[in-house]
């Protein structure tokens, strides 16, 4: 039920003083225009970015770790601020070490702030031969990491025994050894993986080829997989051996939050007493723990092939993800075996064994899994290489071997994929993932590639590349004449309560549904809107004069709305995936392009006719589709385009972000030209000076808010911007720019000069002539404050709802 009151104004709220916003002009740290050059920072050069259906993923910080000799990066790990722990193999000394290089290879730590920069390296090891493997940290900053080393050093709480034994080692905040310990017996220990409980006790894995310790379950022979539990300062609690008679290991180990411990791997035997039977030497193999170390299932996933792996995660329900390799098919894959000679298989498992799907990756050649991660939304991250491209990848394959980062749903599907790496050799070993699905990933590579912020040195260095994923803004609602009686209602999506019409003070609900964007346009030229809304599953509605009719039952990504045939009503353009992009037309569907596109709008560029489209297709650039062909505008994707007249001429003009290469604007009549080497984060126009063309308004972050009119930058503010939008508050001959500054509030440009409407920081505001008074209002969503309406210079609520 919509809820309203009556007037509220937000005079009560907390507001700043507006010299917080000044205006600036010529000031030299602002955009350029291209014959004075650009400016960069190194969180520019760090940072890039690419698409995957309804999400953008972005790359960086990206950063090389290692010295005049080869490196890698096996293990990763980050904390709750954002700092990046890796662990990995060094042949030489590099940085500037808390603990120096001893010998021939040492075992490397190195933390990362949230920007990508080094804040300290140290060495672990012997004169001998030592391998970092993997990493954790706990909530108080200590970094606990497991390898194995094949001489003793330090003063270790448990002595080493000799060959090849596990290690791990606690550090302090600073990098500092705090001690470390040896796990094994004389023979040869191969360390996995850790992984840390609430209280800080590490838990790790590996396999051994004899008995050691006092183990809850005896050594079986062969080779054993080795789960074992130590407490905080390095005394061993209690271990375990996990196989059959033969050769098993136990490469990956998870916690849920009940303190069971959950351990993956593969066996060249049937033991236990599984859930899933053993099928064909080898299979990958899930197994769960009570605290204590006592088994309580083991469950086999794989077939009639080669199954081998069994990297492990465990999601906030406490299913168990597993994956590795295979070079056969098996169960009901979500996505087929391609035909290779080693496809990655990824697989989940319910807390009491039971398969509930698995999937395959990978091109048909070779493809292996080293690592998986989970977020808390049950999404999966699977880290490993392949020698020829696959997938729709958001970063395109480069050719040799190429490490790869995938990411599933919680159902198995593909979300999007990207590869890593340069023409050589270059291996993704090992993946973290936030709960907000930021994800991390080490490895490395024998060539440089990206816009690193350490450089590559040498003929081999590790890696490490941040991956954020950020949904691509869709309007959730839509201001439009629905009635044709001459004012504009608003639609908007309440999320779980359904889409409702706001029209002349009253809300009615026209559908239950939770759309996954809106949009205005009138379809049928009677001169009333109508609204297209994407219902996800439930496909592409339209909703005219108060009648639902489904124009199409796939998923939209994306939809513009254009007159592309000037007859006078709109049509329809939606990007369905990989179905591709199609125009809807007087109830027929036209498919424009079998490419998916990232973005897509319609404006008249050329002034004569109808409008045209402009689809974003990634990779393969930016694309104009006019009287029924495409023409290439560039072959750089754009990380944003809009448009406007900026010039007073026939026809818009097209602007264009192209990330690192700047700002860029497009005109019929003389192509592109460079506004700014500057990446902008947000682009609107608006005609602020009453001149009949429109100023581009530019969010370039940290450098402010700027405004460009005749080929000059104008610095609005040096404050970062959120967002803003174009409207016409006073009914006189000029545009105003409502703008969100975040903590700051909602603030008014006007006339030049900026004022103040509100201290609360919106999620998001539109505006349109509600009361046909020929003016705007402003309507901005205050989230939990509800919707409210701004109409000369007053707030009233319209509702106490949060919409989506």
């Amino acid at each position: 039920m919509i809820i309203f009151f009556a007037l509220l104004l937000f005079s009560a709220v907390p507001s700043v003083a507006k010299s917080g916003l000044k205006i600036q002009t010529g000031s030299p740290a602002g955009p350029v225009s291209a014959a004075s050059g650009g400016i960069s920072t190194l969180a520019q050069q760090s940072i890039w970015a690419a698409v995957s259906g309804a999400s953008e993923v972005v790359f960086g910080p990206h950063t090389f770790l290692g010295g005049s000799d080869g490196d890698k990066g096996n293990g990763i790990a980050v904390d709750s601020s954002g700092n990046i722990y890796v662990t990995g193999t060094s042949y030489a000394a590099w940085g500037t070490p808390v603990r120096a290089f001893a010998g021939t290879r040492e075992a490397f730590v190195a933390k990362l702030d949230a920007t990508g920069a080094l804040q300290w390296n140290t060495f672990l090891g012997s004169a001998n031969y030592d391998y970092g493997y993997a990493i954790a940290v706990d909530k108080n900053g200590n970094v606990y990491v497991l390898g194995t080393s094949s001489a003793t050093w330090g003063a270790p709480v448990n002595p080493y025994s000799g060959n090849s034994d596990a290690f791990v080692a606690k550090l302090n905040g600073s990098g500092a050894l705090q001690w470390n310990t040896f796990l094994g017996q004389t023979g040869i220990e191969w360390a996995s993986a850790i992984a840390l409980d609430a209280s800080g006790n590490p838990y790790i894995s590996g396999s051994s080829d004899d008995t050691w310790g006092s183990p809850v379950n005896a050594f079986a022979g062969g080779r054993d997989g080795f789960v074992a539990k130590l407490d905080t300062s390095g005394a061993l609690q209690w271990n375990t051996f996990l196989g059959s008679i033969v050769n098993d290991y136990a490469s990956g180990i998870a916690l849920d939050a009940g303190g069971n411990v959950y351990a993956g791997g593969y066996s060249y035997d049937t033991w236990g007493t599984p859930v899933r039977p053993f099928d064909t030497t080898p299979d990958s193999f899930a197994a769960k723990l009570n605290g204590s170390g006592v088994l309580q299932w083991n469950t086999f996933v794989g077939g009639a092939g080669s199954d081998t792996g069994g990297a492990i995660a465990v999601d906030v329900q406490g299913n168990i993800m597993v994956t590795g390799r295979s070079n056969a098919t098996w169960g009901s894959p979500v996505n087929a075996y391609p035909g290779s000679y080693y496809a990655v298989f990824a697989a989940k498992v319910n807390n009491g064994g039971a398969l509930q799907w698995n999937t395959f990756l990978g091109s048909n050649l070779f493809n292996d899994a080293y690592k998986i991660a989970a977020d808390s939304g049950g999404n999966a991250y699977v880290a490993g290489y392949s020698d020829a491209t696959w997938g729709s990848p958001v970063r395109p394959y480069s050719g040799g071997l190429d490490g790869f980062v995938a990411k599933l749903s919680a159902s198995g599907s593909l979300v999007w994929n990207a590869f890593l790496g340069t023409t050589g050799t270059d291996e993704c070993l090992a993946v973290a993932a936030e709960s907000n699905g930021n994800a991390y990933v080490t490895g490395y590579s024998n060539a440089t590639w990206g816009s690193p912020i350490r450089p590559h040195t040498n003929w081999e260095d590790a890696f490490v590349t941040k991956m954020t994923e950020i949904p691509i803004w869709k309007p959730r609602h839509a201001v439009g004449d629905f009635d044709g009686e001459g004012a504009d209602e608003l639609a908007v999506d309440f999320g779980a309560i359904g889409l409702y019409l706001y029209d002349n003070g009253s809300w009615s609900q026209i559908s239950s549904a939770n759309p996954e964007s809106l949009l205005a346009a009138d379809v049928d030229g009677d001169n009333v809107d109508e609204i297209l809304a994407d219902l996800g599953a439930a496909g592409l509605w339209l909703w005219n004069a108060g009648a639902w009719n489904q124009l199409s039952g796939v998923n939209v990504e994306g939809m513009a709305a254009g007159d592309v045939d000037a007859d006078g009503s709109d049509e329809a353009v939606a990007d369905f995936g990989a179905v591709g992009m199609w125009l809807y037309n007087g109830g027929t569907w036209t498919q424009l392009s079998g490419v998916n596109a990232d973005y897509l709008t319609a404006a008249n560029l050329d002034g004569t006719g109808g409008e045209e489209i402009i689809g974003d297709f990634g990779l393969t650039g930016l694309w104009i589709w006019n009287a029924g062909a495409w023409t290439q505008l560039s072959g750089v994707n754009a990380d944003y385009v809009g448009f406007g007249n900026t010039n007073g001429l026939a026809g818009k003009e097209l602007m264009g972000d192209f990330g690192t290469t700047g700002l860029w604007l497009w005109s019929a009549g003389s192509g592109w030209l460079q506004l700014s080497g500057v990446n902008a984060d947000y682009l609107i126009t608006a005609d602020v000076d009453a001149s009949g063309d429109d100023e581009i308004f530019g969010d370039f972050a940290a450098t402010g808010l700027w405004l460009w009119d005749s080929a000059v930058w104008t610095q609005l503010s040096g404050v970062n911007a959120d967002f803003m939008i174009r409207a016409n508050v006073d009914a006189d001959a000029s545009d105003e720019v409502p703008t969100d500054f975040g903590t700051l509030g909602l603030w008014l440009l006007n006339g030049g000069a900026w004022g103040q409407i509100s201290g609360v920081n919106p999620d998001n505001a539109l505006a349109g002539d509600f009361d046909n008074d020929n003016q705007d209002e402003i309507v901005a969503d205050f989230g939990t404050l509800g919707l409210w309406m701004w109409n000369a210079g007053a707030w009233s609520q319209i509702s106490a709802n949060n919409p989506d």
